[in-house]
């Protein structure tokens, strides 16, 4: 699968999955909804957890499935966030690397769904490319051809988050190393509901 591969390339997948799992740290048994998981490039830290993926891209989750076959605990689904109906069900939301895909109103309406599906007491990680001004010409030029038009500012992302009724608890603009990039611009927001 091309994506599959370009993602391998430039994504810097291991480095992105250890940040998830770093900010997150879910004990042993969470149950985790991925938003955007496209083909389980950042999956395989959580194979050991109830996890359940979701993309609205048929040809991603086909994949993702097939990849984390072996794991029964592991499951990938092709579908709209807001058809999604489990209230209160998921301990942990993971949306990594997707924001800079989604327009700021519906980012909203998103993260307004992911309040309605986490547990009491529960934590969402956002993780994206965000724009610092301080990227490197090259960095800029990656992010210029990539299929994501809503790139924004951590500011921006507060805004967004304070318009969702979130919490910020924690969050860093990382540094994740890829084999061909070097991500210097990759914010991580820890997030819970007030």
């Amino acid at each position: 699968m091309p994506g599959a591969c370009r993602s391998f390339l430039i994504g810097a997948d291991k480095g992105k999955q250890q940040l998830h799992f770093e900010t997150l740290r879910p004990p042993a048994g969470a149950k985790i909804l991925d938003v955007g998981c496209a083909t389980g490039n950042a999956s395989e830290i959580f194979k050991d957890y109830d996890y359940t993926g979701i993309d609205i891209d048929a040809g991603a989750i086909e994949f993702a499935a097939h990849r984390f076959r072996q794991f029964p605990n592991m499951q990938f689904h092709c579908m709209d966030l807001h058809r999604l109906e489990k209230p209160g069900y998921y301990d942990y939301i993971v949306f990594g690397s997707a924001g800079h895909h989604i327009p700021s109103e519906e980012l909203v309406k998103m993260l307004k769904k992911f309040t309605e599906l986490l547990k009491p007491g529960g934590v969402i990680g956002v993780f994206d490319q965000v724009k610092t001004g301080r990227e490197s010409r090259y960095l800029r030029f990656v992010m210029s051809i990539d299929q994501g038009k809503f790139h924004k500012t951590v500011p921006e992302y507060h805004d967004l988050f304070s318009r969702a009724g979130l919490k910020v608890v924690e969050e860093k603009v990382a540094t994740v190393k890829g084999p061909c990039i070097t991500w210097t611009n990759t914010a991580v927001f820890k997030l819970a509901v007030p």
